[in-house]
């Protein structure tokens, strides 16, 4: 079956897409602690202040790194090595395998990605969400991604439902308006937060495997186990780096 490219309008779509239903999202979640606020005790406030400003900054610097980090992509060279092969696959000294597309080779672990037409090493998958390719470079700033949207959807769903039950409400309607509201948004945060924990989750699962999502794809397919034999903790440092459970919480540590 041949692979499917997408064009420059389709891309735009799904990127522009995700984008505008991430920001509703957190508005949702940004509704809630304003909402409220003003009704909390003044010692409450500034810690739920704290706490959401900084899960706010966490989450809104860590989508921006990953957007702007480098996967890692297979630089193209000028003059492309000509395929030979039937199967399209060449074994050359250090990087083993052959990219029709790009016609050039490509380092072993390295996947061409239809979506943004270049091949990236220790490809994952592409990510609308991030609107960039997850790969080598960039995996662990995609976990950190991921975790600051499972943090931040986390508090706002555990405050939000907090103040409902003491109906603390801060809105120019009648009760059941807001409450109404409380509703709609605590279901929008419910969401991100299933879906941002499934992510952070899969991801860490997957690097404990030594794998990545497609090649866990491939695999099931194939209704084969992995055979990496890496020490488990130490595929997470590898491809986490050192301090890395730190780092999570800190966004501007590379």
């Amino acid at each position: 079956m041949p692979k499917v490219y997408f064009t420059v309008k389709q891309k735009r779509i799904v990127h522009s897409y995700a984008t505008v239903m991430q920001i509703v999202m957190q508005l949702a979640m940004l509704a809630l602690f304003i909402f409220s606020l003003p009704n909390v005790h003044k010692t409450e406030q500034i810690i739920i202040a704290c706490v959401a400003s900084y899960s706010i900054f966490l989450y809104f610097s860590s989508w921006v790194q990953t957007i702007v980090s480098h996967p890692g992509y297979v630089p193209k060279i000028q003059a492309p090595v000509q395929n030979t092969s039937s199967e399209q696959t060449v074994v050359i000294e250090s990087s083993p395998t052959y990219c029709a597309r790009c016609e050039q080779s490509r380092p072993e672990k390295a996947k061409h990605c239809s979506f943004c037409d270049q091949c990236v090493v220790g490809f994952d998958h592409h990510c609308p969400w991030v609107l960039n390719c997850v790969g080598q470079s960039n995996r662990f700033r995609f976990v950190r991604y991921s975790f600051s949207a499972f943090i931040l959807s986390g508090f706002s769903i555990v405050y939000s439902a907090i103040q409902y039950n003491a109906n603390n409400f801060h809105l120019k309607t009648n009760k059941s308006q807001s409450k109404t509201i409380y509703v709609v948004c605590t279901v929008l945060d419910s969401f991100g937060f299933l879906f941002s924990f499934n992510i952070f989750t899969t991801q860490f699962y997957l690097i404990l495997q030594g794998l990545t999502t497609l090649e866990m794809i491939v695999l099931q397919k194939e209704k084969r186990k992995p055979t990496a034999k890496m020490m488990r903790w130490k595929r997470i440092r590898e491809t986490l780096g050192k301090w890395w459970w730190i780092k999570l919480f800190v966004p501007i540590w590379k």
